[in-house]
């Protein structure tokens, strides 16, 4: 079972990822749970480390999604994270973090 979340603001954005994500888990025959997080604080407080993949936002309210990747990354330096946002601009910095990759909105 893969264990997915999401950390973002946008329910519309969530929808689709969610969409995506299973579109493709169906297509490859693969279980999976996607857990979404309106914001950086509730998925750091509940359960970060649990996930194997992690997409998430950058412009998130309160805390951005940089600064939640740099505190994940304290506790899991192996989980694969990959930023979902319309920063593009912030694109390099996610490396800095260790992130896989990043998607434009």
């Amino acid at each position: 079972m893969i264990n997915i979340a999401i950390v973002e603001d946008e329910p519309a954005i969530v929808g689709q990822i969610k969409d995506y994500i299973e579109k493709y888990m169906k297509e490859n025959c693969m279980d999976y749970t996607v857990s979404a997080f309106s914001s950086a604080e509730s998925f750091l407080f509940n359960g970060a480390n649990s996930f194997d993949i992690i997409l998430m936002d950058i412009q998130l309210p309160e805390m951005d999604g940089m600064t939640a990747a740099k505190k994940l990354r304290e506790t899991n330096e192996t989980v694969v994270l990959m930023f979902v946002t319309s920063l593009a601009q912030y694109a390099l910095k996610g490396y800095e973090v260790g992130a896989l990759d990043f998607m434009v909105k």
